[in-house]
């Protein structure tokens, strides 16, 4: 799909598929596989190294694995100078292929990771009315009252054989969509 919008100096591009349920006891590999694959949205995540950083070929990079009650979306997304678009969506869906036919996981990616997620606790939770919005979201969505730290162990137990697992397991190139929001008129 291509969604124009004229006046913009770069090409949006989204590209996803179906994610999977909140309550799947994969969550938090899948968590730490996104984050590994662009989901920290730094530099230093195999899409912002590769596309941004090696290449020079978008403003910005990032992934996110979502879960929901029934299904979640996961999604990459770049931004790119319009040039670039047709490029950057070929390396895209060539990654996410090569990423999803069990990919090699360095041990210290793996613990960049861990660290990554487990370390933003800290500033998610800094304030005390984000911490009681989080308990409140949790208790609505059955999560047990010891949510927290079932997440940290979670996180802290995985092995980089979990997250080529479930990168085998649930990306599926096969099921990509996209979309590219662009100016029409700038080639």
């Amino acid at each position: 799909w291509f969604l124009g919008r004229e006046g913009l100096s770069q090409s949006t591009i989204l590209m996803g598929h179906l994610g999977t349920q909140r309550a799947n006891p994969d969550k938090f590999a899948l968590m730490v596989m996104n984050y590994i694959l662009g989901g920290s949205g730094s530099l230093s995540s195999r899409r912002g190294e590769k596309v941004r950083v090696r290449q020079g070929q978008a403003y910005s990079v990032w992934s996110q694995y979502g879960f929901a009650r029934e299904e979640g979306i996961f999604y990459t997304a770049v931004q790119t100078a319009r040039p670039n678009t047709a490029a950057v969506i070929r390396q895209i869906r060539d990654f996410i292929g090569e990423f999803s036919g069990k990919p090699e996981i360095r041990e210290e990616e793996l613990e960049r990771a861990k660290k990554g997620i487990l370390y933003s606790l800290f500033f998610d939770f800094e304030e005390e009315e984000n911490l009681a919005e989080a308990l409140s979201r949790f208790t609505l969505w059955g999560y047990p009252p010891d949510y927290l730290e079932t997440y940290q162990k979670g996180i802290s137990s995985l092995t980089s054989e979990d997250v080529v697992r479930v990168a085998s397991q649930y990306l599926h190139p096969e099921e990509i969509r996209l979309l590219v929001v662009a100016d029409p008129g700038v080639d």
